[in-house]
């Protein structure tokens, strides 16, 4: 490569064994940054990556060369195959879906790693003179910078004792907020909430909310947000049938807070009134108190309390719900 002001090239090797040439830029959110042609830089999960070395002078002075395609020989090259004593390609090369599954499962994996935050899964499975079986789930999904943040819920609880549905509840919420200043205190935010509880006769509940909100903290053990904005609900019920609207008012409040003694509160609540009824409100809060098991502050103790309020609920039910956990939990970050 020409002029001695102009960095040498790096070798890029995946997992899978591909190379590319090119220049590192830095890594990013578990992301590594990839020049393969000036002001073009790509993103790759390192979970990818294999390695990246750099490249000798003498391939670096002549980067063309790989590009050159050979002069056309005056004889055709000899037949591959197992009667001209050649080797066979690989079979799995041959079939693109089977050779597109180990790079379609790196791609997953990296991505899993880098928005997994925390995982909590058990269950308890009696037959004899109890009979009972009970899982619950959780899984929280983060991605963010300390400007933008981007996060994914999924909670379940599903029990049955003698034959009976005693539990089968199931919430995936979705938040993301961006900020509107440099000091990243005030932001907008785009929320989803959908839930299932048919204990409840509830088939579905569906609120969209935007608006503003404010970090008074926001790092790696403290946080306090609230946002506040317009939403609008749906909710479809059975037994009997309903399928109600209403515009809402949706204020929420997020704590993450350290307690003494190696642990830490967690609580998130919203409470959403409706605009045009004001007998209608609807209470959400999910709160759990975590304790350090290990020095890496990897495995938790969560005690967990999940309580719902509908001021109208579906007929024939009650308009609170409260659900307990303890639970064991792993968490990435």
């Amino acid at each position: 490569m020409a002029g001695g002001d102009v960095a040498l090239p790096e070798r890029l090797v995946l997992g899978t064994g591909e190379q590319f040439l090119g220049r590192s830029l830095g890594v990013e959110q578990g992301e590594l940054l990839w020049e393969t042609q000036p002001g073009d830089p790509v993103r790759i999960p390192l979970s990818l990556i294999d390695r990246v070395e750099a490249v000798s002078t003498a391939v670096a002075e002549e980067p063309a060369t790989p590009d050159i395609p050979p002069a056309p020989q005056e004889t055709p090259p000899a037949p591959v195959g197992p009667d001209a004593g050649g080797e066979e390609p690989s079979w799995i090369e041959s079939v693109p879906l089977v050779s597109a599954v180990p790079r379609a499962y790196g791609f997953v994996a990296g991505t899993a790693n880098v928005w997994t935050q925390r995982i909590n899964f058990g269950g308890q499975f009696i037959d004899g003179n109890a009979q009972t079986d009970l899982i619950n789930l959780m899984v929280n999904f983060e991605n963010g910078t300390p400007r933008e943040m981007r996060q994914i819920d999924l909670t379940g609880q599903w029990g049955r004792s003698r034959n009976r549905q005693t539990a089968n509840k199931w919430i995936v919420n979705g938040n993301f907020d961006w900020p509107l200043d440099e000091d990243n205190k005030w932001i907008s935010f785009f929320t989803s909430k959908n839930e299932y509880d048919a204990p409840a006769n509830l088939d579905y509940r569906g609120t969209l909310s935007t608006g503003i909100g404010y970090r008074f903290y926001n790092d790696a053990k403290h946080r306090l947000i609230t946002r506040v904005g317009p939403a609008y609900t749906v909710e479809v019920f059975r037994e009997p049938s309903e399928h109600r609207e209403s515009p809402d008012i949706f204020a929420e409040i997020e704590l993450r807070w350290p307690l003494p003694k190696r642990a830490a509160l967690e609580q998130r609540a919203r409470v959403q009134p409706s605009v045009l009824d004001i007998e209608l409100v609807r209470v959400f809060s999910t709160t759990g108190l975590l304790f350090d098991l290990d020095n890496d502050n990897r495995w938790k103790l969560r005690l967990g309390l999940q309580y719902t309020y509908n001021s109208q609920p579906n007929p024939g039910r009650v308009p609170s719900d409260y659900t307990s956990t303890v639970s064991l939990m792993y968490t990435r970050k």
